[in-house]
């Protein structure tokens, strides 16, 4: 569904960073996946839900990334695809945690949430 969209992100994209980024597609992946173990952190620690949200989305701006790199340079893999949908898979458990500790869900509400972004299917 959102891959008809995917042209006018990539337009944007194309427009801020071009292919200016000095990573390549797995290294943004790891570092997007670090920093979505960063929000539950925060929030455990009791930093400002702001702050915490913010993490979360720096963590799934540099996710998007990931992808327009490896299409842009055509180095897209299996491999890559693969750590891809996986740190993904980490990441929503890291947000929903987040969620969670700051308070915006509930433990019912959060073991719903990841039940459901683990029903996802990549077939």
């Amino acid at each position: 569904m959102l891959n008809r969209y995917r042209w006018a992100l990539e337009a944007l994209l194309d427009r801020l960073v071009g292919a200016n980024i000095p990573l390549d597609p797995n290294s943004l992946t790891m570092i997007a996946l670090l920093t979505s173990l960063l929000a539950p952190l925060a929030a455990w620690l009791g930093a400002n839900p702001l702050l915490v949200a913010l993490v979360m989305l720096s963590s799934a701006t540099l996710d998007v990334l990931d992808g327009y790199v490896a299409r842009k340079r055509r180095c897209a893999t299996s491999f890559g695809a693969f750590l891809d949908s996986t740190s993904d898979r980490v990441a929503d458990a890291a947000y929903t945690a987040a969620m969670m500790l700051c308070g915006v869900l509930k433990p019912a509400a959060a073991l719903l949430l990841l039940t459901a972004e683990y029903l996802v299917s990549y077939a």
